[in-house]
């Protein structure tokens, strides 16, 4: 891996800077993670979240787990042994079509932006078909936070096809330095 651990935690407090600040003017029941990764995502999130959220990770690979319970964990401060904590071993986008006004945030933290770069699958996430599934998995006001790790004008045109109001933000990966990497914060009217 060519990313240190500092780096990566610092994108993921970047992450969560931009996308969490919803908690704060609604009740928070349910936050969706789309995958755990490294696990510094959900930590991240974990940070700024009320006692009383509730956050669901979709992980496809249980070997991911594993390793968060075994040995990453401790890099992350071990997010999965927080008790706001639900692991579905599913395919997000799997649980995503099945929800309907459920959730008030969907962080989608996948392959490595608006396409199916490293898993072509992930297209469908990324599709308008697709959004427009994450736009009624959300409740009134939620919100669809997607990072990238480069804009894309057409992913943002989706977004506003499928109904959503559309913000980018443009952060740089290492403490105002580096590379510059997107976050959509997609919100539901």
């Amino acid at each position: 891996m060519s990313q240190s651990i500092g780096r990566i935690n610092h994108l993921s407090a970047l992450y969560a800077k931009y996308m969490i600040p919803w908690k704060i003017g609604f009740s928070v029941s349910s936050q969706r993670e789309s995958a755990l990764g490294m696990g510094f995502t959900l930590a991240a999130a974990l940070d700024v979240l009320p006692k009383s959220a509730k956050v669901e990770v979709a992980e496809l690979v249980p070997g991911v787990l594993k390793w968060n319970r075994e040995i990453l964990g401790v890099c992350a401060g071990e997010p999965l042994t927080d008790i706001r904590v639900e692991v579905t071993v599913s395919d997000v986008g799997d649980v995503i079509n099945r929800a309907s006004g459920e959730y008030d945030a969907i962080i989608l933290d996948v392959d490595n932006g608006s396409e199916g770069l490293t898993h072509p699958e992930n297209d469908d996430l990324h599709s308008l078909v697709g959004l427009e599934a994450a736009y009624h998995a959300l409740r009134k006001s939620g919100v669809l936070a997607v990072w990238s790790a480069a804009p894309a004008a057409r992913f943002t045109t989706l977004l506003m096809k499928a109904g959503f109001n559309v913000k980018e933000r443009r952060v740089r990966a290492h403490n105002g330095k580096g590379a510059r990497h997107v976050i959509w914060l997609a919100t539901r009217d």
